[in-house]
């Protein structure tokens, strides 16, 4: 049988085989000749990759074969709908992030005027609606109607996406963190600075709470650039905040009324709980992507001694560091645990 013999539905050998996410026949028939660029009725390979029924493990590794054999992921049906528009309807957080990295369009529209961001909302996939936060997605493009995807989530009624959505804490940008070149550039830097103390983090994230429910996020930096502590912030007046840059009137205002509030113990911490959810949430992303790009640095590193020209850390900093990360991820499990625990009793 030829590789390229029309089955069912004019479908290809590898388009069934990818449809089952069966990887090893998929392999078998690219190298054999099989077209990973074949379309029918403006129907990829990619697509019927992107929508197979099986575990996603099996289907990312469909879908990064396909890749690599420099299938395009920008090929669009007769609806305009895409592979990327096609993962983030099942939800696939893995296979946008391997199409996003092939350079597939984020922001590419259907005939509808939906985008891959709308589509996920539309179905409830919330972790792809992250994943495509995170890589760029544009929430305020609007559908041929006029709707926006947070119009989406209130219509469709998912309500914690909505809340995703509004929240500005949430506002992602593909080329915040750089790419993973530059990331692992970073990474094996030996004249690295020295990662602030077990100490020097807890007061930041005690600042950073706060900030984040007052909306004055852009604070942080100048907080941390002054070493302005918890303690010390309770202390600070106006000429004080002015001192180390915070001369806007409006800012000033409400980081001296958040103050006063603290000393007089009249804190509304109802007020404060939809802040707190939309917090946790941007929270877990960030750990969620921090795991993604340690993973990708384990993968790529060197598994055999025959591998290694040169030492990647002769003056063992790197494992001085790693041995901090896992002091600091301990600490951080604690104060969670503690947290929820405190929410549990509330």
């Amino acid at each position: 049988m030829d590789v390229e013999t029309k089955l069912e539905f004019g479908w290809t050998p590898l388009m069934f085989a990818v449809n089952m996410a069966n990887y090893d026949l998929a392999k078998l028939l690219l190298d054999r000749g099989a077209s990973a660029n074949f379309t029918k009725e403006g129907c990829s390979v990619l697509m019927v990759s992107c929508t197979a029924s099986a575990d996603e493990e099996k289907i990312a590794r469909c879908v990064e074969l396909l890749l690599s054999r420099n299938t395009d992921p920008n090929v669009a049906d007769r609806s305009q709908m895409t592979s990327l528009m096609c993962a983030a309807r099942e939800g696939y957080t893995k296979v946008i992030n391997l199409l996003v990295a092939h350079g597939a369009e984020v922001n590419a529209q259907d005939s509808s005027g939906y985008t891959a961001l709308a589509v996920a909302v539309k179905y409830g996939r919330e972790e792809a609606v992250l994943k495509l936060l995170q890589l760029g997605a544009d929430k305020t493009i609007k559908t041929k109607n006029g709707t926006s995807p947070a119009d989406l989530a209130k219509f469709f009624k998912h309500s914690q996406i909505a809340k995703i959505l509004t929240s500005s804490s949430l506002n992602y940008n593909a080329g915040a963190f750089g790419s993973t070149e530059e990331r692992l550039s970073r990474f094996f830097k030996t004249n690295s600075e020295t990662l602030p103390s077990i100490e020097s983090v807890t007061r930041l994230n005690d600042l950073e709470l706060l900030l984040h429910g007052l909306n004055l996020s852009h604070l942080t930096e100048v907080m941390t650039n002054n070493d302005i502590t918890w303690n010390c912030l309770l202390t600070m007046k106006k000429e004080d905040l002015e001192k180390i840059g915070i001369t806007d009137p409006e800012d000033q205002g409400k980081v001296l009324d958040a103050v006063h509030q603290i000393h007089l113990d009249k804190v509304d911490l109802n007020a404060l709980c939809e802040d707190l959810q939309n917090f946790l949430i941007s929270v877990n992303h960030q750990c969620c992507y921090l795991i993604e790009v340690i993973h990708d640095v384990v993968s790529r590193f060197p598994r055999q001694a025959s591998q290694l020209v040169f030492s990647l850390d002769s003056g063992k900093d790197a494992q001085s560091i790693c041995r901090q990360l896992v002091l600091q991820t301990k600490d951080l499990e604690k104060e969670v645990s503690c947290l929820h625990s405190l929410l549990c009793k509330s």
